[in-house]
């Protein structure tokens, strides 16, 4: 045991003398984190049109990136779309309203290790005139949560993938000031899908309120009372109601276009 430790010492020092420094073989890693992956920026009818943003972590024992890409189906046939030392990418070589897994490899030495964790990208744009662009994104938080000040005109959407029954959806925040002891009214139509009357394809949520998202019924008015001796701000999303959306299926997608209105600040 002592010959094989003084071995591998003399080589590691034979190794380290000929240039001052660890060579690249020993310093990467065999096992190294296979939990960095590709953060994809889906779009939904953008203006900047034809594009999917795509970032990654740096890696500093990796000679370069690997970025590999399938659409999502029960197989996944990987192609490489992007190799170089950049921290980002710009997918534009896509199918629209197309569900795509994103795969982060790197290269190290003379070997190509495999990411293990995947991500997901959907763009769509065929949709045109039916939906028009949300000018109110990035409002996917509470932190940028729009104020709701008299109507507006937005929409959402939501994609299953078959990969690992991922789901992928946009969320819409807004907030309404209420004084103490007002209470507030407002209503929610949806316009695409075409819907006469009955359950809309959306689900709310009020930060007022405890428990899950609540299903929206078309154009039915929602009143909330600020109970508080000040005044308060409420906040409330709205999202694709992907329960009732993909109900028995194993992937698919959805958007839907809504007019949020503020009926009315009332004691």
């Amino acid at each position: 045991m002592k010959r094989n430790i003084v071995l591998m010492t003399v080589i590691f020092s034979m190794l380290v003398s000929c240039s001052g420094e660890i060579p690249l073989i020993l310093r990467l890693s065999d096992n190294p984190p296979f939990t960095d992956k590709v953060n994809v920026v889906s779009k939904m009818n953008d203006t900047d049109s034809g594009m999917l943003s795509l970032s990654w972590k740096e890696d500093t024992g990796a000679e370069s990136y690997i970025v590999m890409r399938a659409v999502d189906d029960t197989v996944l046939d990987f192609k490489k779309i992007y190799k170089g030392r950049n921290l980002y990418f710009e997918d534009r070589e896509f199918e629209s309203n197309t569900a795509y897994v994103y795969r982060l490899d790197k290269r190290r030495g003379d070997r190509i290790f495999k990411g293990k964790e995947y991500s997901y990208g959907y763009y769509y744009a065929s949709l045109g005139a039916v939906l028009s662009d949300d000018i109110y994104e990035d409002n996917n938080t509470l932190q940028r949560a729009v104020r709701l000040e008299d109507r507006i005109d937005a929409n959402v959407y939501a994609v299953k993938f078959n990969t690992n029954e991922k789901l992928l959806y946009d969320e819409d925040w807004f907030y309404v000031s209420v004084p103490a002891g007002f209470n507030l009214q407002f209503s929610i139509s949806q316009n695409y899908p075409e819907i006469t009357s009955g359950q809309t394809h959306l689900k709310l949520y009020v930060s007022t309120k405890s428990g899950e998202d609540e299903s929206v019924t078309n154009g039915t008015p929602v009143v909330i009372t600020n109970n508080l001796s000040t005044e308060q701000n409420i906040y409330f999303r709205i999202t694709v109601d992907t329960d009732s959306v993909f109900s028995g299926l194993s992937s698919g997608s959805q958007a839907v276009s809504y007019t949020l209105r503020l009926d009315r600040l009332s004691r």
